[in-house]
């Protein structure tokens, strides 16, 4: 009996401990996803092009389309995520109809890394991805649209964390508010932030 009684003592304390250590790894991580802060104990991966692509034309629209194709999706292996000849659907003139299933590189496409490092030429594309979606008056609107801002209202915390948790999927709290209050001014135009927001690399973290 007393033997009986102590395993199950020891499975319960295995399990609390397992649920603790859990809770705070999760917490680690989302931390971590929230302020988009490096870390080589979790080494995250990034989105690759299909997912970073997708992400981009929810948020910018149908018109960021032909922006993000030409400097994100068909870049390949520096932005990662290999293609799958077999998802190809053509028309009746054997061109490909949608643009984010081609393979562009063709059959080097199949070797390209799913998931890729940060690096200089990835985050130079996502810079120039950015600034022309926001330097765009159409697809600026269209993502302000999103959570119902005005183009030329003034820059508030509340429709900004409205913003962030389109990017992060995130609430906009702990240090992370701190950091995005500043863009909180008068002076500030939601292009701008919209901008900065885009660029953050803590959204592209899976």
């Amino acid at each position: 009996m007393n033997f009986a009684r102590r395993h199950l003592d020891g499975l319960l304390t295995a399990a609390l401990v397992l649920t603790i250590a859990g809770s705070l790894t999760y917490r680690a991580w989302y931390l971590h996803k929230a302020n988009g802060a490096a870390s080589a104990a979790f080494a995250p991966n990034y989105m690759d092009r299909h997912t970073l692509s997708d992400n981009l034309l929810y948020i910018f629209g149908p018109q960021a389309g032909p922006t993000v194709t030409a400097n994100l999706f068909d870049l390949g292996g520096p932005i990662g995520g290999n293609c799958d000849f077999y998802k190809q659907t053509y028309d009746s003139h054997q061109r490909v109809v949608d643009p984010l299933s081609r393979c562009p590189a063709g059959a080097r496409d199949l070797n390209t890394p799913m998931f890729v490092k940060p690096n200089p030429v990835r985050l130079a594309a996502i810079r120039k991805t950015c600034r022309q979606l926001t330097d765009n008056p159409q697809t600026l609107a269209h993502a302000l649209a999103r959570v119902d801002i005005a183009p030329a209202s003034p820059v508030e915390l509340k429709p900004l964390s409205a913003l962030y948790f389109m990017f992060y999927k995130a609430p906009l709290e702990g240090p992370a508010t701190d950091q995005w209050k500043t863009y909180v001014t008068p002076s500030q135009s939601w292009a701008a932030v919209v901008y900065e927001l885009c660029v953050s690399p803590g959204w592209q973290i899976l």
